[in-house]
């Protein structure tokens, strides 16, 4: 899980920028080591909002495609998790 997402935060694929998710969409906080790197967000939790990480790949108030096997690895081990809803936009870099 962990490779899927350095290589989402800090590799040379282009990153895809989407639109946000909807105000009451199901959402997850993203933490390494306490740190929060960002927020997955939607359904399928494909749509994350990066915070201060990289942020010559990412910028400011964007939401960008996780890639789908890390959206399918972030779905399964948050399966039986009550996730908060999405309010309002997190910070990001």
């Amino acid at each position: 899980m962990l490779r899927l997402f350095a290589s989402f935060y800090y590799g040379a694929r282009p990153v895809v920028v989407v639109h946000r998710p909807r105000a009451s969409a199901p959402a997850f906080e993203l933490r390494l080591d306490g740190f929060l790197a960002g927020v997955a967000a939607s359904p399928r939790l494909d749509r994350v909002r990066v915070n201060g990480l990289n942020c010559g790949r990412f910028h400011w108030s964007l939401w960008y495609r996780l890639p789908p096997r890390a959206a399918q690895e972030l779905r399964r081990l948050t399966d039986g998790l009550a996730p908060m809803r999405l309010t309002r936009a997190p910070r990001s870099c």
